[in-house]
């Protein structure tokens, strides 16, 4: 195995982690660049913890070695310290677990070691300006002609799909182009979504394989064009889903113009179902943007700013024992103090024979409906009404 560091990513202002938004809205890279400008471009929390999880999981891999090892280690992160915790750790093994076991099934199969290459940069500024990136994961698998580009998810919000992934097929472009594609002869190349800790009918993780011929068509007829729109000074801003982590979402001109729209609305009509569609399309955004105003007020609070009508209070909190108290209380109330509960199934599964137990006694109870958008891959479920309900009375 041989392995890059990549802890301090260099992000690129149109690189693949930023695909779904500046495609689809090429204006936002005109106003991300005024919105760094200002130092609005800085990392979430979430996306703090994601760095985390990533850097464990590289170190896991290259050393070969389980998370578990990990709990209660302590990374920094743009000044803010991680402590590695046991949920972390659970999710980040399934991310090492699927990569070695892929290594270990060509071992079998081949007789020797795939190459992994840990946190791969590429540069494709030879073929646009500032295309640039770092892959997770890249293995070679050269007895099958083929190459496997990991990307791992730490987060929960947002289920990816992996079926012509923009994202990871510039990944794996930007591998192609590092290895050196026509010495190396990688022709076959397999996408590989790992994201523990969000549910999506495909499970965990999510494979497709793809081409070298046919991702070369995409960069050309999707990818290329795409780079080539956020170059226009007038570039069009379009609000939807991807502005989730935009960095300019609170200075807008077509987010503002949308939040005027939502409250401008004076029909007292109830929405036609076509109506509805059309606002449930622009919930996505507008839910983005009020969030967004929410973290910039308090982020300004916290800097010492004074935003009119709006102050900083302590949080309520729950009480706590302190040290000393579990001792306490056993010596006081014995057993009393104390409660037990079941593991749940997916903690039984991972005991020595826990699956057999599992398998017989689990189930999954339903769970009722959800609103889902169109492109969501699971089955459509047809509602009844009273009239089919109550159609053989």
């Amino acid at each position: 195995m041989t392995g890059t560091s990549g802890s301090h990513r260099a992000h690129s202002i149109i690189g693949a982690s930023g695909y779904d938004r500046w495609s689809r809205c090429p204006g936002s890279v005109r106003l991300q660049r005024v919105a760094e400008a200002h130092g609005m471009g800085s990392s979430s929390s979430f996306a703090k913890e994601g760095t985390v999880a990533h850097e464990v999981a590289a170190e896991c891999i290259e050393n070969a070695r389980d998370t578990w090892e990990a709990i209660g280690q302590q990374i920094e992160v743009e000044g803010e310290t991680y402590t590695v915790d046991a949920e972390m750790a659970e999710a980040v093994q399934v991310w090492v677990d699927t990569v070695l076991g892929d290594a270990a099934e060509y071992r079998r199969e081949v007789g020797h070691q795939p190459t992994i290459l840990v946190e791969v940069t590429f540069d494709l500024s030879d073929i646009r300006a500032e295309m640039f990136g770092t892959s997770d994961i890249v293995m070679l698998l050269p007895a099958w002609n083929m190459i496997r580009v990991y990307d791992y998810k730490h987060g929960v919000g947002i289920p990816v799909d992996v079926v012509r992934n923009g994202q990871l097929m510039y990944y794996a472009l930007g591998a192609l182009h590092h290895l050196g594609r026509q010495d190396k002869g990688f022709d076959g190349v397999e996408l590989v979504v790992v994201q523990p800790r969000n549910h999506h009918h495909m499970g965990p993780v999510r494979r497709w394989r793809t081409t070298y011929d046919d991702l070369a068509q995409w960069m050309e007829q999707r990818l290329l064009p795409a780079v080539d729109r956020t170059r226009d000074p007038d570039a069009p801003l379009v609000p939807g889903d991807h502005c989730r982590f935009c960095p300019a979402k609170t200075f807008c001109p077509a987010m503002h113009e949308l939040a005027e729209e939502a409250l401008s609305v004076d029909t007292v009509k109830p929405l036609s179902d076509e109506q509805l569609a059309e606002w449930l399309e622009k919930r996505a955004a507008l839910r983005h943007f009020i969030r967004a105003l929410d973290d910039e007020g308090y982020s300004r609070l916290t800097r010492g700013n004074t935003i009119p009508g709006y102050k900083l209070v302590p949080k309520r909190t729950s009480r706590v024992w302190n040290e000393g108290a579990e001792k306490a209380l056993k010596s006081k109330l014995g057993n009393h103090a104390f409660t037990t509960s079941l593991k749940t199934p997916a903690q039984v599964e991972k005991l020595d024979g826990g699956r057999e137990i599992v398998k017989e006694h689990a189930y999954k109870p339903e769970g009722g409906l959800t609103m889902v958008g169109e492109n969501d891959g699971r089955p459509q479920v047809k509602a009844q009404n009273a009239a089919d309900v109550f159609k053989d009375f």
